[in-house]
């Protein structure tokens, strides 16, 4: 496949996750409002965690044992290479991956950033949906909790919250 190909078949790859990205976006906002409009924003807020949790559990599972199958540690890096969706293609994430010293304990850090908008955070923001949306961004540390539970995830910055950018730094304990 000439460089050409190659660059024009990541397009396509590039634009099928966007597209995703935002079915992903208005199934999650139809299927919330409309909890939110039988059950009422309180009783629809806690059911909503509840499934971003079990779907982040089983995501991070999924995660784990494909990584366990191929022969490898649930690290943080290892957590990027088999991550269950072409997140690159959505979201042009930024990360850091560095080791650092705390205490005298080795640890792997890895900082993530999303310095484009969010697609989800786009589609939610533009119809006033920023409280329910950003219910789903605990889907992350559910993720890594199911992945590896030595793995310190922290938010720091959140588009939905009105932040210019996404940000978040993982730490692992050797």
């Amino acid at each position: 496949m000439t460089k050409e190909e190659q660059r024009q078949v990541q397009g396509e790859i590039t634009s099928a996750v966007q597209r995703m990205s935002v079915f992903t976006a208005q199934l999650y906002y139809h299927l919330t409002r409309e909890m939110v409009e039988d059950y009422g924003r309180e009783a629809a807020t806690a059911t909503i965690k509840k499934a971003i949790r079990s779907f982040g559990l089983e995501r991070g599972e999924n995660i784990r044992a494909n990584c366990l199958r191929a022969g490898e540690e649930p690290t943080i890096s290892n957590l990027h290479k088999f991550y269950d969706m072409p997140i690159a293609q959505g979201w042009s994430p930024q990360s850091t991956v560095r080791e650092a010293a705390q205490g005298g304990e080795e640890k792997d850090v890895i900082e993530d950033g999303c310095t484009r908008q969010c697609t989800f955070a786009d589609y939610w923001l533009a119809r006033d949906w920023a409280e329910i949306g950003y219910l789903y961004c605990a889907v992350d540390d559910a993720i890594r909790e199911a992945y590896n539970p030595q793995i310190n995830y922290v938010t720091k910055k959140n588009i939905i919250k009105g932040d210019d950018s996404c940000t978040s730094t993982s730490s692992y304990h050797k």
